[in-house]
């Protein structure tokens, strides 16, 4: 069933042994530099396990407890980078876990409640660390993962060591959050119907600026946005608006790769099916555009359309003072821009890793930097249903979609009922980024794609001052294990 869900935490009920470890195992700690990691390995140690605080935890460890998460940040930078390094460490043991098996455990410190509650400055750009564990759960099913989102709020370190070693032999499920009264909770999903009455937080003539506004998904829902309301836009894209999208406006995709070989053959041009395709992928880019931009006005909403790279702070900085120049003041951010190259862990590189990431995240920060002298009165993230559930080959996807949600719930707790902020995990749409064959996939396990009009419905319902409080929803239907 499609339906709109709200994430809520539940309590967990009393802890019951679930794993048992051979004393042959080997057993690989990462530093969190505070000292947890060295007094953990001691504690593993009287137990008479083979326990390391390890830089890089080994290829042949049987377990692997990565502490990245519950070191000290100093900035966001800092915390952006405990997501790259947990990722390095799941390589390192990725193939061995594929195979063999393992217990996989990450920790991170974002109030217990994984971001639902007040959390410790920055640590929600580290949100990205439980969609990994949950990521390498699909790819690696021979393996047990688990998450652990660990609130050590005044507690010593010998209470923490203990807690600590007590979830790591626990039967849990792939989310616990340790609270610091020491409570268990999980994360579960909750269904929720909409308002009869729709209350958005724009006036018309509000300013808004969006990335990956003018093409798929994001454009859909601008586009149904506008009709309720007419807005001021300033849209941030990576499609250069050219003549070319005149030249070929009433031709698709077919006739644009003969009209292209066409002309290449006249100019002697050599050329290979890559770059065929890859122009006609800019072609169609600049059409849908040029459309979107069109529809937009034809409903009453002005349009300033930039080329800007998200992840370029100054790109950021200069365009939104261009746009303040002609509309004025900000009211509200719609980040929809992402890229995707689907990789196994083993597979992703760190240069695939950061292009992914960077686009959701550096983005992200990049908009909420250029804006914090503007009032705002909106954010809607757009992340995905891979943050919440994981999923094979998607790991650099679900995380940095997780740390949106994270930033989501940050931004709310921090901005009260002044702004109203939602993150967006779309299920898989009948259009967009979402690939054919992974339309099958998810059709295939019972996730039923989300039809346009259906999914504009759900982003307007979702932008409802009723709802102020439900910050991370789940659109479509709960992805099955497997």
């Amino acid at each position: 069933m499609i339906a709109r869900y709200r994430l809520k935490s539940v309590p967990l009920q009393e802890m019951r042994p679930g794993v048992s470890l051979s004393r042959n195992h080997f057993i690989g700690v990462t530093n969190d530099g505070g000292g947890i990691a060295q007094a953990l390995a001691k504690a593993l140690g009287a137990k008479h396990y083979q326990v390391e605080v390890c830089d890089k935890i080994p290829s042949h460890c049987d377990v692997a407890i990565l502490l990245e998460g519950l070191k000290s940040h100093r900035n966001i930078e800092d915390a952006i980078g405990a997501n790259f390094d947990v990722f390095y460490q799941a390589k390192n043991i990725a193939d061995r876990f594929a195979n063999k098996g393992g217990l996989l455990i990450t920790l991170q410190e974002t109030g217990g409640h994984f971001g639902l509650t007040q959390m410790p400055p920055y640590k929600a750009w580290t949100g990205g660390i439980a969609a990994l564990s949950k990521t390498a759960q699909r790819e690696w099913p021979h393996a047990t993962c688990r998450a652990i989102d660990f609130n050590r709020d005044g507690k010593h370190l010998d209470l923490i060591v203990q807690q600590l070693t007590s979830e790591i032999f626990a039967m849990g499920r792939p989310e616990c959050g340790v609270l610091a009264t020491g409570e268990r909770i999980s994360l579960e999903l909750e269904e929720t119907l909409h308002d009869q009455e729709l209350r958005l937080p724009l006036n018309p003539g509000s300013v808004l600026v969006v990335t990956g506004g003018a093409r798929g998904i994001t454009a859909a829902c601008l586009l149904g946005l506008a009709k309720l309301i007419p807005l001021n836009l300033i849209i941030l894209g990576r499609s250069l608006l050219a003549d070319s999208a005149n030249e070929y406006a009433l031709l698709d995709r077919d006739s644009i790769q003969k009209k292209l070989i066409n002309g290449y053959q006249q100019k002697k041009i050599d050329f290979t099916p890559k770059e065929l395709n890859d122009e006609t992928a800019r072609i169609l880019a600049q059409q849908e555009t040029a459309h979107t931009m069109k529809k937009l006005r034809a409903l009453g909403s002005e349009v300033l359309y930039l080329n800007v790279d998200v992840t370029d702070r100054d790109q950021v900085n200069h365009a939104l003072t261009k746009g303040r120049k002609q509309f004025g003041a900000i009211h509200g951010i719609i980040h929809g821009a992402g890229t995707i190259i689907d990789r196994t862990i083993r597979q992703q590189t760190m240069e695939q890793f950061k292009t992914i990431f960077h686009t959701k995240v550096h983005g992200l920060q990049n908009l909420l930097q250029a804006t914090k002298n503007d009032s705002v009165k909106l954010i809607a993230l757009f992340s995905s249903v891979v943050a919440r559930f994981g999923n094979a080959s998607q790991v650099a996807y679900a995380m940095a979609n997780e740390v949106m949600n994270k930033v989501a719930q940050d931004e709310h707790h921090r901005r009260g009922s002044a702004c109203l902020v939602k993150s967006f995990n779309w299920g898989p749409w009948e259009f967009g980024m979402v690939r054919p064959e992974l339309k099958r996939i998810f059709v295939k396990r019972g996730m039923p794609l989300i039809d346009q009009k259906m999914g504009v419905n759900f982003f307007i319902q979702a932008l409802n001052l009723a709802n102020h409080d439900d910050v991370e929803l789940v659109f479509g239907a709960p992805l099955p294990s497997g």
